[in-house]
């Protein structure tokens, strides 16, 4: 990477040149700040889930598992109900919703207080901040970074 960015050429399929942040720009994700758990909306909840199976893939971690949290992420995307709305009531339980076991529901509850997870945030520490933002070039995967 070079200190002050820009663009430098990269060998792949239809592609011949590629940006490069500066080190100043490039920054770790950042785990969404809450006050309460009623801010946290569905669409966060299974975007957590989705960077959190991503970089498991990365790790080459558990297949199933992976599945799961895609899974999850699917289910409470989908979701009519808000998430944080059934984790407050304690008469309901988030297991209740297809695709959500006794595991996930564990992470989704810190997802939901926290803003993030243990396993994502280790995840994190071992791979470079910026291992989620190459997903997004078209043609690159967790299998392939």
């Amino acid at each position: 990477m070079t200190q002050s960015g820009g663009i430098i050429p990269f060998r792949g399929r239809g592609a011949t040149w590629i940006a490069v942040p500066s080190i100043s720009e490039t920054r770790a994700p950042v785990p969404l700040q809450l006050r309460t758990r009623s801010r946290l909306e569905n669409k966060e909840i299974a975007r957590v889930l989705w960077e959190t199976a991503d970089l498991m893939e990365i790790a080459a971690e558990d297949s199933f598992r992976i599945r799961s949290y895609r899974n999850g992420a699917t289910a409470i995307e989908g979701y009519p109900e808000r998430i944080a709305d059934i984790l407050r009531d304690p008469a309901r339980k988030v297991t209740g919703i297809p695709g959500i076991g006794k595991g996930l529901a564990v992470v989704i509850a810190e997802i939901a207080d926290h803003g993030s997870c243990e396993r994502r945030d280790l995840l994190l520490q071992k791979f470079p901040p910026t291992a989620l933002e190459f997903l997004k070039i078209q043609g690159l995967g967790p299998k392939s970074i």
